[in-house]
């Protein structure tokens, strides 16, 4: 079986791709239970949100290991996992934040008036319910976004080279 050279390439990204999504989840482990260290009391409802937000990182670092594990659907779980990160919001009192890794926003927050702001950082999270109703933003993280389309890209390039190879097989 031939190994094409942008097979080499695509797994020298999935590689990275891999060390990226276990760094930025176990970074957000550490900021969340650095937080959750300094508080005396954590009513039930903020327990739950720290729960879902150490599961939230806990996925991302699976997702990097099944990609090191070579499992058939690695870039599945990946996808599900930047797909999560790619919205963030804040809409009449609830909200959804979620970033494993860099984030670099651009959005609209409307809460007085219309007005388009960048964001740019490391790992954050980010749940509300039954908050702040006059707190109105939507953003779109670019970072996530080019993850999906490069991705996407290493799929169709992983796809045409076992289709390559099958053909290969077939015609020997």
């Amino acid at each position: 079986m031939k190994i094409y050279p942008s097979a080499q390439k695509v797994n020298t990204k999935i590689k990275a791709l891999a060390v990226y999504q276990i760094a930025g989840g176990i970074f957000g482990i550490y900021l969340t239970l650095k937080l959750i260290s300094g508080l005396s009391q954590i009513p039930t409802l903020l327990l739950s949100f720290f729960f879902i937000a150490l599961s939230l990182y806990c996925y991302s670092i699976i997702c990097g290991v099944l990609i090191f594990a070579k499992k058939d659907n690695q870039l599945s779980f990946s996808l599900i996992n930047q797909y999560l990160q790619l919205i963030s919001f804040s809409l009449f009192g609830y909200a959804f934040e979620y970033v494993s890794g860099i984030y670099l926003y651009v959005g609209t927050n409307f809460t007085d008036e219309i007005i388009f702001n960048t964001k740019i950082g490391i790992a954050t999270w980010r749940l509300m319910y039954n908050g702040d109703n006059n707190l109105m933003e939507i953003n779109l993280n670019l970072v996530a976004l080019f993850v999906i389309i490069l991705m996407n890209k290493m799929r169709k390039k992983m796809n045409d080279t076992i289709v390559n190879n099958t053909l290969e097989q077939f015609s020997n």
